[in-house]
């Protein structure tokens, strides 16, 4: 517990913090905190311009997005297309 809390908290949790349970959500949040770091390296050097070091912003927002169970468009599309017989 203290090894999640160091990384994600800096401390020790209080009795009603969030913990982080299950692997896959540690990972997104590693990969969101990776991905935010990035993107401040970029920003903050001024190397690329903006919309491109967004693109890690957006990368930090889809891993985040796993966590909370986001669905996209592309994904019910794809359910649609895969159920159901279009264009008879």
């Amino acid at each position: 517990m203290r090894a999640v809390a160091a990384r994600y908290g800096g401390g020790v949790p209080s009795a009603d913090a969030p913990l982080v349970t299950r692997a896959r959500h540690g990972r997104a949040l590693d990969e969101a905190a990776d991905e935010l770091t990035r993107f401040l390296d970029a920003w903050q050097t001024d190397l690329v311009p903006a919309p491109v070091a967004a693109v890690h912003l957006r990368a930090a927002v889809a891993a985040l997005e796993e966590i909370i169970g986001a669905v996209d468009v592309e994904d019910v599309l794809g359910r649609v297309f895969s159920t159901f017989c279009v264009g008879k």
